[in-house]
């Protein structure tokens, strides 16, 4: 439609009051036979807030069945509005480049599947000149023995480096294009964002280059899980003498792959080294380097007991951090609350910024706790959240040799008043009794609850508050015949009648 040039979005505003920062806008026709308007919702893909593609139209409100018949006459009428030529650019040369694209009038009605390939789109090529490009390295490449070698080349320029297509399927399509029609008949044949040309009419693939001064582009000529040439030999054991432009024939198990570096940017700076011990910072999450080799350094993780040596991180996606592991020499009593409903209380030894290090007061049974868990958890293993957490509670278990239980921050909590630390003090550290105990103790039994002594230390707290056993034991007793009730509810109702116990407290 229109030879792929695009609308100018300021006619739209003018023609259709598409308002500033939107993307679609409504419109109304008419055709025979149909006394009513029929109104449509157009929705545009943008470039550069200039320029646009009709990338659908979707029937909105009609007041007829629109059928087979009615839809030509209902495509015709919205082809005359929106093909209009004073809607369109005269061309495909901008400021910015070359814009063009493809459009998809075709009205679609509430029960039409499309696929994505069937919407409009609209397309933006930069231009470069040759003069510009700093050549940063070729590469030779071909997957399989019988095929012939292709080599792309790639550049650096304000920022990005470039890729010549040579290896993509469409290439000899841009380059009959070109033969065919010079740039303009390259466009039709661009079916992707990023895009540049050169006065030659040679095109090319761009992409920020994260570090302009480390573009790692080996080995296979992008920066995802791409090395700089001085990262990849050190990874791989291997020295030479990086002699610019320098050539390397990488060991591949599929046909060949052949390098020429010929720019400081791709052979990189010298790898940093990192101390044993030494904390680090990767996309929020902490952990101390336990070995680098070469460019890669292996992690004992926040919150890990032990690291995995197949567990690499490039040393580049990490910052160093400093010693972010805090040690207390006086540990401090907390509460812990998992989300596995394991409640019980511990003593809080050392923290890093996500996670805390803490003792159970009862160690062994919280371990054989943590295996119950284990076993239970063992027949769910239809989720991916129910397998890391198998994973997690799995590692607790081999942990043996420490003394401690990692958890996230969100599962811990300070004891911050005294009644709770005397509670904690009184039953589970000195192991004393108080009256009533071994009644609330046979209710706990018989309900079978997995965190009996946290709830024990709970009733405690309330019973020192009102000094009345019956009363609070009525009042539990009434919560646990609920046949809904669960042990998270169960915390909740002590912490509600704790507030309320509190609230009278401060009236009297």
């Amino acid at each position: 439609m229109r030879n792929h040039t695009l609308l100018l979005v300021e006619m739209l505003q003018f023609r259709f009051g598409l308002k500033e920062g939107e993307n679609q806008f409504e419109f109304e026709v008419k055709i025979q036979g149909v006394k009513d308007m029929i109104r449509l919702l157009v929705s545009l893909d943008m470039i550069l807030n200039k320029y646009a593609a009709i990338r659908s139209v979707k029937l909105l409100y009609s007041s007829v069945n629109i059928g087979d018949n009615r839809k030509i006459l209902l495509n015709k009428e919205v082809a005359k509005v929106l093909t209009a030529p004073n809607l369109y650019l005269p061309g495909k040369v901008v400021t910015e480049g070359y814009v063009w694209g493809h459009h998809n009038i075709d009205v679609l009605l509430k029960d039409t599947y499309r696929s994505s390939e069937q919407y409009g789109k609209a397309y933006l090529a930069k231009v470069i000149q040759t003069k510009d490009l700093e050549l940063l390295a070729t590469h030779s490449h071909k997957e399989r023995e019988n095929e012939p070698m292709v080599e792309e080349s790639y550049y650096f320029y304000n920022g990005k480096f470039y890729r010549t297509l040579e290896g993509d399927w469409y290439y000899k399509y841009l380059t009959e294009g070109y033969q065919s029609g010079g740039i303009e008949g390259i466009l039709p044949h661009i079916s992707f964002e990023n895009a540049a040309i050169d006065e030659n009419g040679t095109v090319y693939r761009y992409v920020k280059a994260n570090d302009p001064d480390n573009i790692r582009l080996i080995p296979n000529g992008t920066e995802e899980n791409g090395s700089t040439l001085t990262e990849y030999l050190a990874e791989k054991g291997l020295s030479e003498n990086l002699v610019l432009p320098h050539f390397i024939d990488l060991k591949v198990s599929y046909g060949e792959s052949k390098w020429n570096i010929h720019s400081e940017r791709v052979v990189g700076q010298q790898i940093p080294v990192y101390e044993v011990g030494q904390w680090i910072e990767h996309e929020g999450k902490y952990g101390k380097v336990i070995e680098q080799q070469g460019p890669l350094l292996s992690i004992l993780w926040e919150d890990q007991y032990r690291h995995r040596y197949n567990d690499l991180v490039p040393f580049h996606e990490v910052s160093r951090a400093g010693n972010v592991h805090k040690q207390y020499a006086k540990p401090c009593l907390v509460k812990i609350r998992t989300k596995t409903t394991r409640y019980t209380y511990g003593w809080l030894l050392s923290e890093t910024p996500n996670y805390k290090h803490v003792q159970p007061i009862n160690l062994e049974e919280a371990r054989i706790q943590q295996k119950i868990i284990d076993d239970v958890l063992g027949w769910r293993r239809r989720t991916e959240e129910a397998d890391l957490l198998i994973a997690k509670i799995e590692e607790q278990w081999e942990a043996k040799s420490v003394n401690f239980f990692i958890y996230p921050n969100d599962e811990i909590e300070k004891v911050k008043t005294k009644t709770e630390a005397a509670a904690v003090k009184h039953l589970l550290l000195d192991n004393k009794d108080f009256p009533g105990k071994s009644l609330v103790n046979n209710i706990f039994e018989m309900k079978k609850l997995r965190n009996k002594e946290f709830f024990i230390v709970h009733f405690l707290m309330l019973l020192q508050k009102e000094k009345n056993i019956m009363s609070s034991l009525d009042r539990l007793t009434i919560y646990l015949k609920d046949e809904y009730f669960s042990e998270a509810g169960l915390d909740k109702w002590f912490q509600r009648e704790l507030e309320i116990s509190n609230k009278q407290q401060e009236i009297a």
